[in-house]
């Protein structure tokens, strides 16, 4: 059992080293273009990506994710079957976007931007031949193959944006680096795949895979509005350069999100399938992973209250000086969202793929805030408050549904929130009414480390009755 302790941290480090050098890489892209392009030509390069994704998330499936929760997932006829229905989905996705790139350059008053939305058409094209031989292989916790197929175009592309930028000067260097990381991507995928590239049409197999994704593609559609849908309101009721400065100020705080969010669901949804017959210790797992969850969450948002204002501007330049306040609250939404995680992740090892969707229908009426804030020209952080809002309503309904599904105390997860909430207040009154200062903030980071060893003493005793709960449950099969 120690040996599995040891095989498991050693894992989960080697995927959060390759999560994270393959996001540092996009942020390190992503700071280029913002020290070299103008916030309009950032604003405009960031629609041409949000367009991409409007369809992309609308037609996603998950079909990468029943090959991981599915028994069946290593079989041959499920995952070609799959592959076809991937290869179907870009086609339609291509052509999408081709009808629509006219009217929503119009849309957003970019014109002359029209040709780049017809030549970015081609992106989910080419994603539609993705292998998706290196999703299976999470199946058996082997990770290394889906980290290099992101890392490796990440690395190429960061290292080309800096000569294309210089050459063609503005927006239309963000296509070609688009195009280029799509192709890569594709190409590591079949390169790393043990099995050949085949598809094939299977009616029980097709039958499977969209009873299992079509709470996904709704939900899909409705994490592009949550995720993209205010800057695409700004976009259309402010000029570009705004849609510059909140685009970068979401993505400074969504980057480590999106990382962590990965690992926690590249971790827990395999930890928690292999133990979905057993409702005692899946709840037991649960509750471990809503502890380590806080942690990290709370940790997360505490720097970027901290030291939000340093970070934007110097990553992303002097044009983006001056927004620390967007930057923090942009964080707690990011936090409230990774607090999910666990309890859809839980949900969706047991085959139930309803309580992201239920979740996201709640937060989406946020954007009827950002709506009425955006048309009456309100300040850009009223909208972030405004997305925080549907968030916490999120995790709300989260939580709820768990409690139906698997049982369970609401007290016991207010309780493990409650440091979160502790983080975010002892953050917000430093910066309210301290003297910030490099002192200061040095003495309070010690003081917040010293909360934090306590979180991971108390964590450590929760792995522990895990284990032993482990060897319990173990020592019943011998027997």
């Amino acid at each position: 059992m120690a040996s599995n302790i040891k095989k498991f941290a050693k894992t989960s480090l080697l995927l959060m080293l390759g999560q994270t050098s393959g996001q540092v890489f996009s942020l390190l892209r992503n700071a280029i273009i913002g020290h070299l392009l103008s916030p309009k030509d950032a604003g405009i390069a960031l629609i041409f990506t949000m367009t991409v994704l409007v369809i992309e998330m609308a037609s996603d499936i998950g079909t990468d994710q029943l090959l991981v929760q599915a028994k069946d997932g290593n079989n041959a006829l499920l995952q070609n079957t799959a592959q076809f229905f991937a290869m179907a989905r870009g086609i339609v996705s291509s052509c999408l976007v081709f009808i629509a790139a006219p009217y929503v350059a119009v849309l957003f008053k970019i014109s002359e931007a029209e040709w780049a939305f017809s030549v970015l058409a081609a992106v989910p094209l080419i994603r539609g031949f993705i292998h998706l031989d290196v999703k299976r292989f999470h199946r058996e916790m082997i990770f290394f193959p889906n980290l290099f197929t992101e890392l490796v175009p990440q690395l190429l592309t960061c290292l080309l944006t800096f000569p294309i930028i210089f050459v063609l000067k503005d927006y239309s260097a963000v296509i070609n680096l688009i195009l280029l990381q799509a192709l890569l991507q594709i190409l590591m995928t079949h390169v790393l795949a043990k099995r050949s590239y085949k598809i094939a049409f299977d009616k029980l197999a097709l039958k499977k895979i969209t009873e299992f994704g079509w709470p996904l593609m709704v939900n899909g559609f409705l994490m592009f509005f949550i995720l993209q849908g205010d800057k695409f309101i700004i976009g259309i009721y402010y000029d570009m350069a705004k849609v510059g400065i909140y685009g970068y100020a979401f993505m400074i705080t969504m980057t480590p999100a999106l990382l962590i969010i990965k690992v926690l669901t590249s971790l827990l949804l395999p930890f928690f399938s292999k133990r979905q017959d057993d409702a005692t210790l899946l709840y037991t797992n649960y509750l471990l992973s809503i502890e380590t969850t806080v942690l990290i969450t709370s940790a997360y948002t505490v720097f970027f209250m901290l030291h939000g204002s340093d970070i934007l501007p110097l990553v992303f330049g002097k044009n983006y000086q001056g927004y620390g306040e967007l930057v923090s609250i942009l964080s707690v939404l990011w936090a409230l969202r990774m607090l999910r995680v666990p309890g859809t992740l839980l949900a969706m090892s047991k085959g139930y793929t309803k309580v992201g969707l239920f979740a996201n229908l709640f937060r989406s009426v946020a954007l009827f805030g950002v709506f009425y804030f955006a048309m009456n020209q309100q300040a850009i952080e009223n909208i972030a408050y405004i997305g925080c809002g549907g968030e916490l309503l999120a995790v709300v309904v989260t939580l709820k549904q768990i409690k139906h599904k698997f049982g369970g105390q609401y007290i016991i997860f207010l309780q493990k929130i409650a440091f979160f909430l502790f983080s975010i207040s002892l953050s917000q009154g430093y910066i309210l009414y301290g003297d910030v200062t490099l002192t200061n903030s040095l003495v309070l980071s010690i003081a917040f480390l010293l909360l934090l060893l306590l979180r991971v003493r108390s964590l450590y005793h929760a792995l522990s009755n895990h284990e032993k709960l482990v060897l319990k449950v173990a020592g019943n099969e011998r027997a």
